[in-house]
């Protein structure tokens, strides 16, 4: 299961259509808020999220994830315009980033697989 944390539902929704043909079921959802409150009982096993948000920021999500019980065995990829230079995500533990936009969707989907985001035998 993979959940996909952007503020634009466009993005979200494509990252889904992409995913889903490919046995990975994700579940988007709009804040850093909303992730948190969610991720106790979806327990997913990988997160593709933004950086740019208007009330909390990936990295800030990011930090509370990895307080939570189990968050810090669960894979997160940032998904951002915002280049990789921010040590910060590697410290916390970011599995990788996708430029939006750039980032081939063949890549994002060969990585999520990898992390376990899919359905078994998929």
């Amino acid at each position: 299961m993979v959940l996909i944390v952007d503020d634009q539902p466009d993005i979200g929704e494509l990252l889904n259509r992409a995913l889903l043909p490919e046995g990975i079921p994700a579940v988007c959802v709009s804040s850093g808020e909303e992730a948190l409150k969610l991720i106790p009982t979806l327990r997913p096993n990988v997160i593709i999220m933004d950086e740019v948000m208007p009330t909390m920021t990936g990295t800030e999500t990011l930090r509370e994830l990895r307080k939570l019980p189990n968050g810090s065995e669960i894979s997160v990829f940032m998904h951002s315009v915002v280049p990789q230079s921010s040590n910060v995500w590697w410290q916390l533990g970011v599995r990788g980033w996708f430029r939006k936009g750039i980032t081939p969707m063949s890549q994002i989907i060969t990585e999520i697989k990898s992390a376990g985001g899919a359905i078994p035998g998929k």
